[in-house]
This record gives structure tokens, C-alpha cells and sequence, in this order.
């Protein structure tokens, strides 16, 4: 589940490739979503919203993209503005957007982060190893200098957004939280039975503190140093 700026929209994504927008009211939010997309053909794993509350972006699994941008004031059948994949062969599962600094982070089932222009959507920095399985979860600090990234196998990375990906994969890493969260294998919801690994589940940034929840059931808050 994700806000917008304000806080009157939050957006969520689910496994039917589904991503739904609701409205908040002072009572709670509408029963009904305002806004629901269908984005992709098999999952849709998160959400986040590129400006005030108008515009969408998703990840998920498909085989024709894996990134899909809405403008929610369009018609309903025009308002996918862009569609792309940012790493060949693999899904999109964490999406995260760097509003200051005109990027978008996607972090992807092959343990990669592709950093994105925000106005033409192009690739302009990887980190092509920064885990060892699937990126589970990114955020960013409100001054949008760190990106904290949640891996499947456990562990919390926190890079300097200003290096990240600018010349090895270890390039712009500041911190390093081996096994984090210990991770699970537990039956997946509505699979049939298939089994899923799951470590770092969701994180979340202020500019000191680091909160992260993870298959082990708990939630850790971890201080960070401004000195990074």
C-alpha cells in the first residue's frame, strides 16, 4: 500500500496483476477504489505515485513489460503513457520514485536496481548485483540521498543514491545489514500449493531512521548515520 503526498490517495497492487486507487475521507477510505487498472497479465508487485496523485507508476510480471506509467486523468483505455522493462527476462518487483532528483528505482527479480530518468523513462544507472535474489523492497529518505534496498535472501542495503551504479555494482554502497530478516519458505496465497522464499518484506525511510518488516515476523527500527 502506497500514499500520495497528501495522503487523501493510497494505490495497492496484487497478484492477479491488478492495482487499485482509493480515496481517504475523514471516516476512511471509500469502500470502492477509484481508479482500477489492470496492468498486467500475471502479478502486479507495487505501486508508487510519480507526482500529487495523478500519475501511476506499476511493477510487476509480464511478457511485454514489466513498468507501467498511468496518467489517471486520461480515458481509461489511453492512460498507460509508458510501458518498458528495465532488465531483459525478469519481473519488476519494488518501484520507488526519486521526485528531486528525477528518478525512478525498480528493483528486479535477478537482484538488480535500475535507476530511471523520470521524464523519458530510459535506463541511466544499474546495479546489476546488489542482491543476491529478488530486490523485495526499496525506499528512499525524504532528502532522497539514500536509497535503502530489501532482499529476498534477508539483507538491507543502503546506498548513496548521487553514486549508485556509477561504475561497479558495489559503487554508492554505504551500509550493509547482512540477514536482516531471516528468511522463510511459506505456500504462496492462491498458488495451488508452489512455495515462495520470502526475507525483507517492506521498508520504510525518514531521514535518521531506517523501519523494516520482514518474514521473521518482526518489525526493526534501525538509526541512520548522516554522515553516510
Amino acid at each position: 500500500v502506497r500514499f500520495d503526498e497528501s495522503g487523501g490517495l493510497f494505490a495497492a497492487a496484487d497478484g492477479s496483476g491488478t492495482c487499485g486507487v482509493w480515496v481517504m475521507r475523514a471516516a476512511g477510505a471509500d469502500e470502492r477504489p477509484r481508479e482500477i487498472i489492470k496492468a498486467f497479465g500475471r502479478r502486479a508487485h507495487d505501486v508508487c505515485f510519480l507526482d500529487a496523485g495523478t500519475v501511476l507508476a506499476c511493477a510487476g510480471s509480464d511478457a511485454s513489460a514489466t513498468v507501467r506509467v498511468y496518467d489517471l486523468l486520461m480515458p481509461s483505455d489511453r492512460s498507460c503513457v509508458a510501458a518498458y522493462s528495465p532488465t531483459p527476462d525478469a519481473s519488476s518487483n519494488s518501484i520507488v520514485a526519486l521526485k528531486r532528483t528525477g528518478l525512478i528505482a525498480v528493483g528486479g527479480s535477478k537482484g538488480e536496481i535500475s535507476l530511471l530518468d523520470l521524464r523519458t523513462y530510459n535506463v541511466v544507472r544499474t546495479i546489476p548485483a546488489a542482491h543476491r535474489l529478488n530486490v523485495r523492497a526499496l525506499a528512499v529518505t525524504p532528502s532522497e540521498h539514500l536509497l535503502a534496498s530489501g532482499g529476498t535472501e534477508g539483507d538491507i542495503k543502503l546506498w548513496d543514491v548521487r553514486m549508485a551504479g556509477s561504475t561497479t555494482g558495489s559503487a554508492g554502497l554505504v551500509h550493509h545489514w547482512e540477514n536482516a530478516h531471516e528468511k522463510g519458505i511459506f505456500v504462496r496465497s492462491g498458488s495451488g500449493g508452489s512455495l515462495g522464499t520470502y526475507g525483507v518484506m517492506d521498508l520504510i525511510m525518514t531521514d535518521t531512521s531506517l523501519l523494516s518488516c520482514g518474514a521473521d515476523g518482526r518489525v526493526v527500527r534501525r538509526h541512520i548515520n548522516l554522515s553516510y
